[in-house]
């Protein structure tokens, strides 16, 4: 396998928590807060152009909230990959194209800061 590009960005997006997501009860608040959150992945993944060719990719994910676990930065990722599929940069999310994803608390961010670091593999 040889890495073939990396790709990554920061925002200041505030996705919910999976307790929030899951809590809204209604799923108008759940609709409202992914199409929102696909809409700021979107802002930025519009910044790069996939010229290149690759089999699939790994993700990174670093945040900085203090009062956010691990397991509740899920939203995020959701988001990110059904935006990368939305785009049309990966086929879909099964495991033959995003073989994985990682959650790093990254102190050295801002807080309320979070970055998405996409590698993209040749097999």
């Amino acid at each position: 396998m040889k890495l073939v590009n990396v790709i990554e960005f920061t925002t200041k997006y505030k996705f919910p928590s999976l307790n929030e997501w899951y809590s809204a009860g209604k799923w108008g608040k759940r609709s409202k807060d992914t199409k929102l959150g696909k809409d700021d992945i979107k802002k930025h993944l519009a910044n790069f152009v996939v010229n290149f060719n690759f089999d699939f990719i790994k993700v990174e994910y670093h945040y900085h909230f203090r009062r956010r676990d691990c397991d509740n930065t899920i939203p995020s990722i959701k988001y990110l990959l059904d935006s990368l599929t939305d785009s049309g940069w990966i086929k879909d999310d099964s495991p033959l194209f995003v073989k994985q994803v990682t959650l790093i608390y990254n102190e050295s961010l801002p807080i309320n800061t979070q970055k998405f670091v996409i590698n993209f593999y040749k097999s």
